[in-house]
């Protein structure tokens, strides 16, 4: 396979790449590793992907995946492992998810879908010079399960996380519902709702 000019052999360490929209046709990377590579609107998928990662509709979804801008439309994901799946931004929520987890609109006026759960990660890369979080601020996030998740830079000023489950939840450069900033509570918000 070539990608950016340079020939990968399907069994090398793929993770950390960006593969999306690229053509994976008759490949067989059942031994790649995926760990955080993003390989979503693929032209096509590969024939064999290593034990617990799909392609579904285009887009390779499993542990560890980045899946931002995925279509999930129509799709029945309650046997998929999201540990550590980076799921934001999506064009359409699946139709089925595991227990405990929770397709939502991203509250903002992008039409966008992150999914939300235990062992998963929420993270807005910022730029340099940006010093603005991405905004679930007086949002309802209540009745959740975030037991060991990962959250980098949003604003949760005024969240609502009533009964929602925050055990070993880990809050990073994030403003706490009451307005504190995670990073000098332990990175925690736990201790700092409304």
């Amino acid at each position: 396979m070539e990608f950016n000019g340079v020939i990968l052999n399907p069994s090398d360490n793929l993770s950390i790449l960006e593969l999306s929209t690229t053509n994976l046709s008759n490949l067989n990377i059942t031994s790649s590793d995926l760990s955080y590579t993003r390989a979503v609107n693929l032209v096509a998928c590969p024939n064999i992907l290593p034990d617990e990662y799909y392609c579904l509709n285009n887009n390779i979804i499993g542990p560890n995946m980045n899946i931002i801008h995925a279509n999930l439309s129509n799709l029945d994901l309650s046997e998929i492992d999201f540990y550590k799946m980076h799921a934001r931004n999506l064009k359409a929520c699946p139709n089925m998810l595991p227990d405990d987890y929770v397709c939502i609109a991203i509250p903002d006026e992008s039409g966008e879908y992150v999914i939300l759960g235990p062992d998963m990660v929420l993270e807005h890369y910022k730029y340099s010079g940006d010093s603005a979080n991405m905004s679930f601020a007086y949002s309802n996030m209540n009745n959740l399960n975030l037991t060991n998740m990962t959250i980098y830079n949003y604003d949760f000023t005024g969240t609502d996380f009533s009964n929602t489950i925050l055990d070993e939840t880990s809050f990073r450069d994030c403003i706490c519902p009451d307005g504190s900033l995670s990073n000098l509570q332990d990175n925690t918000c736990s201790n700092n709702l409304i």
